[in-house]
Parts: structure tokens; sequence; C-alpha cells
């Protein structure tokens, strides 16, 4: 079936838990779907049969969403990035958190700059043109990173990942957060009960709130992280 009133300018598309975008040739998202916390980013309506334009956005260079989450972060064309929607963990990096604080319309997330590429999982990871990440959000299994972990530790700004730099792409799973190196390996970091981070190790112990090591991956080319599991491309 195909969805009206997008033509044929479509640039790429992204689904979230309930709801699709579109982002379009001339910079500009359009947004359908559930919109319980604003994650249509069209300031009003409770939900969209049909697209319909994200507010005061445009210069779009890339979008992120996952079907877990339940908000948006806009990569622009400046390296400077916005969001919108839920952010009871702080996701949105705009300085608030817990319930309450979802946003129906793209606001900036604060202190960054020389923004590359977005991901998005249960929190929003940004890769830096210099090759290192920034974290917010959820913490509770250590997903950002940081070297910390817990219901106290969620972050509603961008923290710096420790110990990671040249990295060439990100994805973000639900709790768990992937990197890929220049060098084509990998890192991975937060929650692992399934095993998901590829360390060798799984259960109720062995999450990891530092980026460390994917066993046996080498020349990988992209990776994805679900609820529960990764997926890799190698060359």
């Amino acid at each position: 079936m195909k969805v009206a009133s997008l033509g044929t300018g479509v640039k790429a598309v992204a689904a979230g838990s309930g709801f699709s975008l579109a982002l379009m040739k001339d910079g500009t998202v359009r947004s359908w779907g559930d919109n319980f916390y604003g994650q249509l980013g069209n300031g009003a309506d409770p939900f969209g049969d049909e697209p319909g334009p994200v507010g005061n956005l445009s210069n779009v260079k890339a979008i992120a969403t996952d079907g877990d989450a339940a908000h948006v972060l806009a990569l622009l064309e400046n390296g400077t990035v916005r969001s919108w929607g839920r952010n009871n963990d702080g996701q949105l990096g705009d300085g608030s958190i817990l319930p309450g604080t979802s946003r129906e319309t793209p606001v900036r997330v604060a202190n960054l700059t020389g923004v590359e590429a977005v991901a998005v999982g249960g929190h929003s990871l940004a890769l830096l043109a210099s090759g290192r990440v920034k974290s917010c959000g959820d913490n509770n299994y250590g997903e950002l990173g940081n070297g910390t972990h817990g219901f106290d530790t969620d972050r509603s700004t961008p923290v710096n990942v420790t110990g990671l730099d040249n990295v060439r792409s990100i994805s973000a799973g639900t709790y768990d957060s992937l990197a890929i190196l220049e060098t084509g390996r990998a890192r991975s970091w937060g929650n692992n009960f399934h095993g998901q981070l590829g360390n060798g190790t799984s259960g109720d112990a062995a999450d990891s709130d530092l980026p460390a090591g994917v066993k046996n991956l080498t020349g990988i080319r992209n990776m994805d992280g679900g609820d529960g599991f990764a997926l890799a491309a190698t060359q």
C-alpha cells in the first residue's frame, strides 16, 4: 500500500514504536502514527493517519529512532541535533528528565556540535567528527558507556563514552550500544543478559558499563542492535 501524500521526494525512512518517519529530499521530515509522547513532533495532534510535517525543522541530514523507542533524533546539516518525543530517562538530551518532560516539537540537544551520525535505542548516541561518541538517556545497564550504571545514573545531557575513539559508525539496541572502529573491529556496552554484547559472557552479572571488544569479528561493514541481540555484516 502506498503511503499517502509523500510522493517521490523521500530520501530515507525510519520506524519507531507505533509511528513512522520520512526524511524528505528538501531536508524536512514528515511523521505519522502514534503521538502519545509527542513523537510525531507536530505539537498537537494525538495521532496522525497520514504523513504531516514535523514542526520547525529543516536542513535535516539524517533521522534516527527505534522500534522500541518513542523519541526521535534528527541530525542537521550544520552538525547539531534536534530531538522530540518521550523523555522519561533524559534521552532527548535537552537537560530535562522524568515523565512529563516529553517534547511535542523538536528541541536542541545540548552541547552537541560536529555530529556525523546519530542512533536511538532506549537511549541516544551521537558520533562526532572527531571519532568520539557521546550518549544520554537511560543508563540502568550501563548503555551510556561512561563507567556508571543504575536507575540514578541516567543523563539528560550528552556525556562522553569512556575510552572510545576512532569510531566509524554507531548503533543502539534497546538497552545496549555498538560502535564499529576504523580498524573494522567492534566495541559494545550495556545490557548483556542474552550475550548480545558478543564478548563471550551472558547473564545477570554480565552487563558492561564501558566499551569492550566484540569477539571473533573483523572487517565489519555495519552492525545493528535489537532487543537482546545484535547483527553484523562483514566484508
